[in-house]
């Protein structure tokens, strides 16, 4: 709605005595009075003017405080406006240099909060690509697994056959082996009594040997007594010879010399 348009309206409702205009302090400004106070009540229009002008100064009270409280706060990030309170704040004027910087940094803010979500975004779809994937190749492992167990099952038969034929075996080489056993059993049974009869054929051949061993030693005795009685007589001979033989020698010796003639004539 242009100057031009908002002058007809006031004309006309100055005309239907609803408004009056009244000097300001300022040269070439009116004020708008309205003539009766029924008009407040029954113009839908002008309410929803009031109301949004009450809101306006709201929040233009709201963004001198808080951008107060944000400088006296040391400018932290949380004070700052975002949303449709930043949106309105665009369109405010004659703004002071505190509010200005404030509503810079909301907006400097916003669009490091924007860029920060389009990065999350871009990590999202990032992510769900690595999570398509992911799924494509798990999809890919669970048919590697489904082969395997295939495989994994056709190996655990073959290993049940060959587990059956070698218990088969098994209890073959076992009833082999207790008829061995068994063969072994006998055989040494027999053995042992073989060594039995031997052992008293060697007890006898033993009790025959301590005897003969007996006799031949009381022989030895005996035969040692004879040796040594026989020395002992061989000895005594010997003496007494000897005793007789010096006996006769010095009975020789006793006798006289025959004379020199009788020698001679021998």
């Amino acid at each position: 709605m242009d100057t031009a348009q908002i002058n007809r309206i006031i004309d006309k409702l100055v005309e239907s005595q609803l408004i009056r205009l009244t000097p300001s302090d300022a040269p070439g400004d009116e004020h708008i009075e309205l003539v009766h106070e029924a008009l407040i009540d029954n113009w839908p229009r002008y309410q929803q003017w009031l109301e949004a002008e009450q809101l306006t100064r709201y929040k233009r009270l709201r963004l001198a405080k808080d951008a107060q409280d944000w400088q006296a706060q040391g400018r932290p990030s949380d004070f700052l406006w975002q949303g449709q309170l930043l949106q309105a704040a665009k369109s405010y004027q004659n703004l002071s240099a505190l509010e200005t910087e404030f509503l810079e940094a909301s907006e400097d803010a916003l669009q490091a909060a924007s860029l920060q979500e389009e990065n999350l975004l871009n990590r999202l779809d990032s992510l769900r690509q690595e999570l398509e994937a992911v799924r494509a190749r798990e999809q890919t492992l669970q048919q590697e697994l489904s082969t395997i167990q295939a495989v994994a099952k056709r190996q655990e038969e073959t290993f049940q056959e060959r587990l059956h034929s070698f218990e088969a075996n098994a209890r073959l080489h076992e009833q082999t082996l207790q008829e061995r056993i068994q063969s072994l059993e006998a055989s040494l049974k027999t053995q042992e009594e073989s060594l039995r009869e031997e052992a008293r054929s060697l007890e006898a051949l033993s009790a025959e040997a301590l005897r003969y061993k007996q006799k031949y030693q009381r022989s030895l005795i005996l035969t040692a007594l004879l040796f040594v009685s026989t020395v002992a007589a061989i000895t005594f001979a010997v003496i007494q010879t000897q005793d007789r033989s010096s006996q006769h020698d010095s009975w020789l010796k006793e006798l006289p010399n025959p004379p020199q003639s009788e020698i001679s004539g021998l």
